[in-house]
């Protein structure tokens, strides 16, 4: 007995003298939202897509990411839009052309051509299929501490947005020039770093290239960064 009670002492003081060891990194998981900004080039045939869902007087259209201002709604990127025309949308999503809302769209894609007005848009779906996606309003405090609850869900949070020629950070507080103020809670968004449609809309920041302002941003979320659908700029 004594002898086993001198190695467990042992075995104690050993491991207090060792560092702390890291958890072993999480595995990106494979997701299960498919977004029209994952699809790049566009494959044609049937898809299911989330995307931004904006309507206008010709018809409608899905865009990967919109940006909201008082000067209307603007893709975020001109060739990720597909025109979907006239529509008849369940009672659950609107028609008004200053709206824009996330949505599953079920069609077959068919192009790159020339379709709806002017023939401005390279692809289209036919017969699309249109289901709102449920969306939590949230705060950053809760979603930093429930990330994997919040796991592909849509998610609405405003904050202060960090746009460099290199990432997009959101924070709940910024400091001088946008930089985020001292322990502040932060997340990193995807796909739109140095985009110009949003970049000239913001502020100058403390170094070349780099803009910043408040924004409400809805997009899903994964693997701890948030894909944006929809940035909304304060009036």
């Amino acid at each position: 007995m004594q002898r086993w009670i001198c190695l467990l002492i042992v075995i104690m003081i050993t491991g207090c003298g060792r560092a702390p060891v890291a958890p072993a990194p999480t595995a990106v998981s494979q997701p299960t939202t498919v977004l029209l900004a994952d699809l790049a080039p566009l494959p044609t045939g049937p898809q299911t897509v989330t995307a931004t869902l904006i309507t206008m007087s010709a018809g409608a259209a899905l865009a990967a990411t919109v940006v909201r201002s008082d000067a209307g709604i603007v893709p975020l990127e001109p060739q990720q839009v597909i025109w979907l025309g006239p529509v008849d949308l369940p009672p659950n999503l609107t028609d008004n052309p200053l709206a824009a809302q996330v949505v599953q769209a079920a069609g077959i894609v068919e192009g790159p051509g020339s379709f709806g007005p002017d023939g401005a848009y390279r692809y289209q779906m036919r017969d699309p299929t249109l289901r709102p996606l449920p969306l939590r309003t949230i705060d950053m405090a809760l979603l930093v501490q429930n990330s994997a609850l919040y796991h592909e869900q849509a998610i609405q949070l405003r904050g202060e947005l960090l746009l460099s020629a290199s990432s997009a950070i959101l924070s709940e507080r910024s400091g001088p020039g946008g930089v985020p103020a001292e322990d502040t809670r932060q997340i990193k968004l995807a796909a739109f770093a140095a985009n110009p449609v949003l970049a000239e809309q913001l502020r100058s920041g403390s170094g070349e290239d780099v803009r910043y302002g408040t924004v409400e941003i809805t997009g899903i979320w994964r693997d701890n960064r948030l894909y944006p659908l929809i940035i909304v700029l304060p009036s």
